[in-house]
């Protein structure tokens, strides 16, 4: 449950609520963060288990994350080439 919408709507009648899409628990998923007991405390503070069914499948690939906000920023485009090993400096946009 989003603390701020109380499943009424998230604040400014916003359509996404990053609370509420819980992507925090995908990450921890996939094993892209540490998942100590720290960190599973903040993860589900809401969940009766507490974060201890949270399971890490350690999933070697790289995760290539952006807000959308940043796409008219050159240096994304560039680090997202050097991820990808493309051939350019950039990719074009």
């Amino acid at each position: 449950i989003c603390s701020n919408c109380q499943n009424k709507g998230c604040p400014r009648k916003q359509l996404f609520c990053v609370a509420r899409s819980r992507f925090h628990l995908v990450l921890a998923n996939l094993g892209k963060t540490p998942l100590d007991s720290a960190e599973r405390a903040l993860l589900a503070p809401n969940d009766g288990d507490g974060g201890d069914n949270i399971k890490s499948q350690d999933i070697r690939n790289t995760i290539f994350l952006y807000e959308q906000t940043e796409l008219d920023q050159e240096d994304v485009w560039q680090t997202l080439a050097r991820l990808l090993h493309y051939p350019h400096a950039t990719i074009p946009h």
